[in-house]
């Protein structure tokens, strides 16, 4: 059983060993982006506070990110009612189609105080 342990232990330390005698550095962790919130729907958005789109066009999302699903569009007409913030985009309901969503917080006018989900 040494014997076994043993050799292990050599292949290993061997393994991590590369031409000139330098052993290989540990791999750094590296950051990764944290994956997109689609489809969610906070808890905490009993905000109900009036606003409208700042611009045509606007997407409205299935998350918090531009990689989620755009469930509708916004137009400066609609008014919209919102409901909280987070991660740079703020989740709300154009009331006049009745989509409920994520929209950037650069597209939406609004006259300030809105929670974090």
């Amino acid at each position: 059983m040494r014997a076994t342990i043993a050799t292990a232990v050599v292949l290993a330390a061997t393994a991590l060993t590369v031409a000139g005698g330098q052993a290989l550095a540990a791999a750094k962790p590296t950051a990764v982006a944290s994956p997109a919130n689609c489809g969610w729907q906070p808890a905490n958005n009993d905000n109900n506070t009036s606003g409208r789109f700042a611009d045509d066009g606007v997407n409205i999302r299935s998350g918090d990110s531009t990689s989620c699903a755009v469930l509708g569009l916004g137009y400066k007409s609609h008014t919209i009612t919102l409901r909280c913030f987070w991660n740079g985009f703020v989740y709300l309901t154009d009331n006049t189609t009745g989509v409920t969503g994520w929209s950037a917080v650069d597209y939406v006018n609004w006259p300030g105080g809105l929670n974090d989900c």
